[in-house]
């Protein structure tokens, strides 16, 4: 079995520890966004004669990149696909904003704007640069968890993506190809949680 990652190690510590659980040795293989470098990677791993793949690399053209591991089985990680021959999980990013929204109308929020993830810590200094305050002013909330967003000096209410729990079910999804329990595609959405912190309160509109 091998996985073929760029996104943080709890994806992979979820494809390892189930794996174990199963009997099955993971092999972990980082790769860049170049799709040459992609297809050689992938080739190696094909070499080593693995029973599956666990693809979790963000490439433009994925199907293109399947077409060519046809002869094991395959499944997207923590990237949806309507593939019909391909599995997938991800996170349920419709359930993710559903909860961020429900957070803060139920603060009192009604003017609500959304900003990249990457510049949820930009817009905290943007906000104290006119004069305002966190979370008395304005609420901030980041679309992804971190150990930074964790931080106390950002205390950053976030919503948590189940990385772990990703990694686990495509274990699970590829091990029922690799024991043909099934033919046809499942795609699997696992919702997020939210993590209150600091940068939400009510009073603010």
């Amino acid at each position: 079995m091998a996985v073929k990652t760029s996104l943080r190690p709890t994806i992979i510590d979820g494809v390892q520890e189930e794996a174990d659980r199963q009997g099955y040795d993971a092999v972990i293989s980082v790769i860049g966004h170049q799709a040459l470098s992609a297809r050689r990677s992938l080739n190696i791993l094909l070499e080593l004669r693995v029973d599956g793949l666990i693809l979790a690399a963000p490439m433009r053209d994925i199907s293109t990149m399947c077409a060519g591991v046809a002869e094991v089985p395959l499944v997207l990680v923590a990237r949806r696909s309507r593939l019909t021959t391909i599995d997938s999980v991800a996170n349920d990013d419709l359930n993710g904003a559903r909860l961020v929204i429900d957070h803060l109308v139920a603060l009192g929020h009604r003017k609500i704007a959304h900003i990249d993830g990457h510049a949820a810590i930009g817009a905290l200094s943007a906000i104290a640069g006119r004069g305002l305050r966190v979370p008395q002013d304005a609420s901030v909330v980041r679309y992804d968890n971190t150990a930074f967003a964790a931080v106390p000096q950002i205390n950053l209410t976030t919503v948590d993506q189940p990385r772990l729990a990703m990694g686990r079910t495509a274990v699970s999804l590829l091990l029922e190809r690799v024991g043909r329990e099934r033919a046809t595609a499942r795609h699997v959405l696992i919702p997020p949680t939210l993590v209150v912190r600091g940068t939400t309160a009510a009073g603010n509109a």
